[in-house]
């Protein structure tokens, strides 16, 4: 198992995921979470399939775009009803 260190590419975007994964799941600050994960989706998907062609479907970055089109709908659409972002907006 090789590690990364966190100030490394790989370890900047580990760092991302699992602060904007609890973002996500708590529900605070959504929309700028899903923003900053969709940038670093796209910004994957750039740097490591696009040379291998356009179609995602034959550079291996489909996943890369399915992650960022779903991080795009969740920006769009905010917080939920039962979101932490929710109840502080009440208060």
């Amino acid at each position: 198992m090789q590690l990364y260190p966190l100030v490394s590419q790989i370890g900047l975007a580990g760092v991302i995921e699992f602060v904007v994964g609890i973002l996500l799941i708590i529900g605070l600050w959504v929309q700028w979470g899903a923003l900053v994960a969709f940038v670093e989706m796209i910004i994957a998907y750039v740097q490591a399939h696009s040379g291998n062609g356009l179609a995602s479907i034959t550079n291996g970055g489909e996943l890369a775009l399915l992650y960022a089109a779903c991080f795009l709908i969740i920006m769009t659409q905010g917080a939920g009803k039962v979101a932490v972002e929710q109840w502080l907006k009440k208060s």
